[in-house]
């Protein structure tokens, strides 16, 4: 089954020519010298048209970036899927397109989905590293390898041995990640210092239960769930509280913080030096 062809919006931001390379509006220079018609863009009613020869509409999405305050200015391009028959497709298609899409347009909180993502990318590794095998005697020639690799009958070396390769950067789905939170607040999670190889978060956010693969500032599929959802003793039910600072036997105001600050240092003022000590206790004597 082939496209038949593309709508795209009217409007839409100048970063999305960076991933349209082969994109390019023709002038009417460009016209006049090719002596040829220009085919027009393709719109909702030409759809409409053949929508008795449609079986699926899907839509085309990219991402944005520079809301999130990154370096990266080209965006990712995916396919989302609609549900419904063809009708109810080409009506949900016709609202949506050229609009921007948010997180919480299709998700809800306290709600569980799939992440998708390519992995951390770690070059050759050995089977010690890749696989975990166990490290041979001192004694044995080798001691980062596989004992043997494969039987003399048959002359083969099967795929279940482990064996040096490349490790990370591949693409893996954790399934039934519960979303804990969803705000336009950023202020609700950032701390002084920012995350670790991301900074400050500048925009819209989620907050996930568990890990989701991928390094920082990596882009991350989302779905809706499609295994079982975890036996009741693995739910969470809510997020109590959010520490953004450093906590202090317990309590992480910024007012205790500041309060015992200023204690240690009305304790350094009034300490003395042996010297003041000494002759504060010859005039006790003299005295």
């Amino acid at each position: 089954i082939a496209a038949a062809f593309d709508v795209l919006a009217e409007k839409h931001e100048k970063d999305l020519l960076r991933k349209l390379k082969n994109f390019k509006k023709p002038s009417t220079k460009e016209k006049k010298k090719e002596g040829k018609e220009v085919k027009k863009a393709r719109t909702m009613a030409d759809v409409e048209a053949i929508k008795d020869k449609i079986k699926r509409i899907v839509l085309l999405a990219y991402s944005q970036p520079s809301l999130a305050g990154f370096a990266k200015k080209t965006p990712d391009i995916s396919e989302v899927a609609i549900s419904g028959n063809t009708e109810q497709q080409l009506e949900y298609a016709k609202e949506i397109l050229g609009k921007e899409v948010a997180f919480g347009d299709a998700f809800t909180e306290l709600e569980f989905i799939d992440a998708k993502a390519v992995t951390k990318g770690k070059g050759m590794q050995g089977p010690v590293k890749r696989f975990g095998i166990k490290i041979h005697r001192p004694k044995a020639k080798k001691r980062r390898v596989v004992g043997s690799i494969s039987p003399w009958n048959p002359s083969t070396v099967m795929w279940t041995v482990p064996r040096p390769g490349q490790m990370g950067y591949h693409n893996r789905t954790v399934f039934n990640k519960k979303v804990l939170k969803i705000s336009n607040v950023p202020s609700e999670v950032n701390s002084n210092a920012g995350f670790k190889h991301y900074g400050l978060v500048k925009g819209s956010f989620i907050l996930v239960a568990g890990s989701v693969p991928g390094p920082a500032k990596r882009a991350i599929g989302i779905r809706k769930n499609i295994r079982h959802v975890p036996r009741e003793k693995h739910k969470i039910e809510g997020i109590d509280f959010i520490a953004t600072r450093p906590s202090v036997k317990g309590d992480t105001g910024e007012e205790k913080i500041l309060a015992k600050v200023e204690v240690q240092k009305e304790v350094k003022k009034e300490t003395k030096s042996v010297a003041d000590e000494i002759a504060a206790a010859v005039k006790g004597e003299k005295k």
